[in-house]
């Protein structure tokens, strides 16, 4: 077990942030975080920056840079989840195996020149491969040789899919205790 793990584990929030045991690290992980907002607005001391002070000061912040993070923040560090400031609120996301999901998306439903000499060279396939899909919100089939849009997903205002950002907090300040970071649904 790592010392994140351990430490995760071994956590004990104040009252105001209670959490069920999760199965996932990414539920501790989540959990961990929530607890550094919680101890923000518990009336308890706070850290000398938090998330929820750092997401206030920078309401639109799509890539903190590593200098700048929150303490609570830095225990994730060097993992496949990312975080950023959106709207004054803190937001996760779980980049998966190609860590792909938590970056700008392009939105155009035109396909790219490798999805069409993907279905050139495999005609009929079922779903072009995420290596041949790289930032595209668009899943592609193959009708023959011909790309065919299977699904696009809907992106925020930034250009991120939506569907994969959690916020650390719901919009009445209080920590969102039901994070479950889904995985890349294209």
């Amino acid at each position: 077990m790592s010392h994140l793990e351990s430490s995760l584990r071994s956590a004990s929030p104040p009252p105001c942030c209670a959490w069920g045991p999760s199965p996932t690290a990414w539920g501790r992980i989540a959990a961990a975080l929530a607890l550094g907002l919680c101890i923000a607005t518990s009336g308890q001391a706070a850290p000398a920056q938090t998330t929820k002070a750092f997401c206030e000061a920078h309401p639109t912040l799509d890539a903190p840079k590593p200098g700048g993070r929150p303490k609570d923040i830095a225990a994730i560090e060097g993992m496949s989840v990312h975080w950023r400031c959106m709207e004054g609120r803190a937001f996760v996301c779980d980049g998966g195996a190609a860590d792909s999901g938590c970056r700008t998306m392009v939105p155009a439903r035109t396909p790219s020149a490798d999805i069409r000499d993907f279905c050139d060279d495999n005609p009929g396939t079922a779903f072009v491969p995420m290596a041949m899909l790289g930032n595209s919100a668009t899943t592609w089939r193959c009708a023959g040789k011909t790309p065919t849009i299977i699904a696009t997903q809907p992106l925020d205002a930034r250009g991120f899919m939506k569907a994969m950002w959690i916020p650390l907090t719901l919009e009445n300040g209080e920590a969102n205790r039901h994070i479950d970071l889904p995985a890349d649904p294209r």
